[in-house]
């Protein structure tokens, strides 16, 4: 389990960084003796085995710490951003919430919730030096797990736990799966615990020995080079944000090259080619999911054709078919789906929701693809992210991405919409300070003739999610522009 490794290492390598947090530097042994120190003082609050916690720390750092150590006395936790995200969830029975000192005054108690708080003191970690390293606990049966979630095409979210059972070969395959050693530096920017992108990493890399840095500071982009990291992940919007930040380069004295995976369903070559000209010459295009181990499609970025069209991962089974699940031929549109395998996700916590994605072993992620002759797969976009064009469905990634590298944007979404006149509608939604020229407008117009109206919006800035993600809330900017839309 994670945390007998972690008492393994702070042994081998007691003063080797674990953890960067907000540029403050924690060794192997202060990280094992944190988690050491909450571990006893949550036994002594007799919490029964088995019961679901809710983590109400905000603090990257502290939620690991109280994560580990609930999980090393049997409690299954979930981390939540507040008391009433934790009803929407629907997690039932859960038992209690555990906040820190530092953060308890920011609670806030919704009227109708009645719930235990429990409060883990600072003063505990007063005397941290003088505590001797702990030792592993090598008890596998009495470990919690932790539950995950995410947001699918039903756009309710999807909940997974992380159990303990398969947790070292899980941690293990990702690991080596990586290339994650005791010399990596991995940058987990800001991703909270119930993201896939958070939790998953970090356990990967304190196996190994390596180092996670968290950052929750305002200078996030601006110091994103200054410990000279090895590793990280960047989701689209993150790495727009980093482009478009000053970054402090990376040393040339680093032992190994960075290795920067992009990830995300719809990838913009326009921003991944910036990025290996400013960033990294070792940019990885990949495409996953929470509800799988690893990422079934990959490749590493030489050129445009690599931004677009990934590699499946050997080992993976990977296609696209109809909606009768029969495979489609090649150049032809269909859904995805990928093989599960004994350590991906085959089935949804305390859900029936998400259920109809998993179907006779496969996972359907949502996405329509399209898989060429030589076996590369490109992404389309969602499945409920559709034009229909006089009885004809059209992937918009596709319009998307054609349009954003015609008018030089960083964001485009289009939406297909039937008016008030029963008039079929194209509404191009730009995420920009400026408009483009009313030349490029007109152009775009012309391209979709076969629409009665084609709208435009110009908006300095799309609803995203605040789940850590950054993905932008399709439904809600279709929603806002389709009431009341001027003449565009």
């Amino acid at each position: 389990m994670i945390i007998d490794h972690i008492y393994q290492w702070a042994h081998i390598q007691p003063n080797r960084n674990a953890i960067i947090a907000n540029n403050a530097v924690i060794t192997y042994a202060e990280f094992a003796k944190g988690i050491e120190i909450t571990r006893k003082f949550l036994e002594c609050q007799q919490l029964p085995r088995g019961a679901t916690i809710g983590l109400l720390m905000q603090n990257l750092l502290d939620c690991w710490i109280v994560c580990i150590a609930s999980r090393a006395i049997g409690l299954n936790t979930v981390a939540v951003r507040n008391i009433s995200e934790a009803q929407q969830l629907r997690v039932h029975k859960l038992w209690c919430f555990v906040d820190t000192e530092a953060e308890a005054s920011n609670l806030v108690m919704p009227k109708d919730v009645d719930a235990t708080i429990i409060t883990v003191p600072k003063t505990i970690y007063g005397n941290i030096q003088q505590h001797g390293l702990p030792t592993p606990l090598e008890t596998e049966s009495l470990y919690g797990g932790h539950i995950l979630y995410t947001s699918g095409t039903t756009g309710a979210n999807k909940k997974l736990l992380w159990g303990a059972r398969d947790e070292d070969r899980r941690i293990s395959a990702r690991a080596n799966f990586h290339g994650y050693k005791n010399r990596t530096i991995f940058h987990n920017l800001n991703y909270p615990l119930w993201t896939g992108a958070g939790f998953k990493r970090p356990l990967s890399v304190w196996m190994s020995g390596g180092c996670v840095v968290f950052d929750q500071t305002d200078d996030i982009f601006l110091n994103f080079f200054r410990h000279k990291i090895t590793n990280s992940l960047l989701l689209p919007s993150i790495l727009s944000q980093l482009l478009a930040a000053t970054c402090e380069r990376r040393s040339e004295k680093s032992s190994e090259p960075i290795t920067l995976d992009v990830g995300g369903s719809v990838l913009k070559r326009h921003q991944i080619m910036r990025a290996l000209d400013q960033l990294s010459s070792n940019i990885i295009a990949e495409y996953s999911a929470t509800e799988l181990l690893t990422p079934p499609l990959m490749s590493t970025v030489h050129n445009e054709d690599d931004i677009e069209w990934l590699l499946p991962l050997d080992g993976r089974d990977v296609s696209v078919v109809t909606d009768e699940h029969v495979l489609t031929a090649p150049n032809v549109e269909g859904f995805l789906r990928v093989r599960l395998n004994d350590l991906d996700f085959t089935s949804y916590y305390d859900e029936v929701e998400g259920q109809s994605a998993l179907v006779d072993g496969y996972f359907y992620p949502g996405d329509m693809a399209v898989k060429r002759a030589d076996g590369r797969i490109r992404i389309l976009g969602r499945v409920d992210a559709v034009l229909n064009v006089q009885g004809r469905k059209m992937a918009v990634q596709p319009i998307e991405q054609s349009i954003q590298g015609y008018f030089g944007v960083d964001e485009v979404c289009v939406f297909g919409h039937i008016n008030d006149a029963g008039q079929e509608e194209l509404i191009v939604a730009i995420e920009s300070p400026t408009p483009p020229s009313e030349a490029k407008l007109d152009s775009v117009r012309k391209r979709f003739s076969t629409f009665d109206s084609v709208r435009f919006h110009v908006l300095n800035e799309f609803p995203r999610s605040n789940t850590g993600t950054g993905k932008i809330r399709r439904i809600v900017l279709k929603n806002l522009l389709t009431k009341n839309v001027p003449e565009g």
